[in-house]
């Protein structure tokens, strides 16, 4: 079997399909020599972690939030090779690592500067790449549909810390996005400071699927009634996705539950009862698969 490594010799998706051109030729190459041709493919590329005195460009071959990689997914399976090296697994020195990695800078040392997953403007949760590379290979293995354009979510949840904006949230009554006060994690959080306030997303699930849940939330200003969260009335048992406030705690509260889904969506609900005063604060909410 021969492997040729291209890490690092191509910068985009262009460069991807200029090099399918050459895997073809090899390919044909070992077919003749009945040897079995295993490409590599990879998420991107930095020195920047490894060689600190002349670390080059931060994010020198950007990822383009799993478009990069993908397109060499897609060019193995349009060449039908069966079989495909993915780079690496925890190579994070130099920038190839498909393992968890940090989001965003809210989750890295303040004194040093990382490539994180959302370094492109894209969100992605800390475990995209290794779903990413599931999906990759279900499709080099012909199990999954051939397609130019990966399957896989960035996230289930979109803004799920309030960093950017509330765009892809609804919110009714009180509910705003806050950066006056400390968030759990990063600059923002949802606020809530009056009843009957709401912010809900309706989010894509699979069902058969065991989901992991996680908010935090922050009532220590709250003065009377409660604050929820929950997935709209559809997993509301213990430790499936409910939790609700009804007294005065200390700081951030993380949440955490899981289950099993019945249905292909759920919509993510913060909310203040009609009894609710005082100010309540919502971050980092997570629905991914466990």
């Amino acid at each position: 079997m021969i492997t040729p490594w291209t890490v690092g010799s191509f910068t985009n998706e262009a460069g991807a399909d200029s090099y399918a051109t050459l895997m073809g030729t090899d390919q044909s190459l070992l077919n003749g020599r009945g040897q079995d041709f295993l490409p590599v493919v990879w998420p991107g590329f930095s020195w920047a972690h490894w060689q600190r005195d002349n670390p080059g460009p931060l994010n020198k071959i950007p990822r383009y939030h799993g478009n990069f990689m993908w397109r060499q997914f897609y060019n193995v399976r349009n060449k039908n090779v069966p079989s495909v090296y993915v780079a690496m697994f925890d190579e994070y020195d130099e920038g190839t690592a498909i393992a968890k990695a940090a989001e965003n800078v809210s989750m890295t040392p303040t004194n040093l500067t990382f490539v994180t997953m959302d370094i492109d403007g894209t969100e992605c949760t800390s475990d995209f790449y290794l779903r990413l590379a599931g999906d990759g290979g279900s499709m080099v293995k012909s199990n999954a549909a051939k397609v130019t354009t990966h399957p896989t979510l960035h996230t289930i949840v979109t803004n799920r810390s309030f960093e950017v904006n509330t765009a892809s949230w609804t919110l009714t009554g009180s509910a705003a996005r806050s950066t006056t006060t400390a968030a759990e994690g990063g600059v923002a959080s949802m606020k809530l400071s009056a009843a009957s306030s709401y912010a809900t997303q309706t989010v894509p699930i699979e069902s058969g699927k065991t989901y992991y849940i996680q908010v935090c939330v922050n009532v220590t200003a709250r003065t009377a009634g409660m604050v929820v969260f929950d997935t709209s009335d559809k997993y509301d048992g213990t430790g499936q996705g409910q939790v609700t406030y009804s007294a005065t705690t200390g700081g951030w509260q993380k949440y955490t539950g899981s289950f099993t889904a019945t249905n292909t969506s759920i919509t993510l609900r913060c909310f203040s009862d009609a009894a609710f005063a005082g100010t309540a604060y919502f971050d980092q909410i997570d629905v991914r698969i466990k």
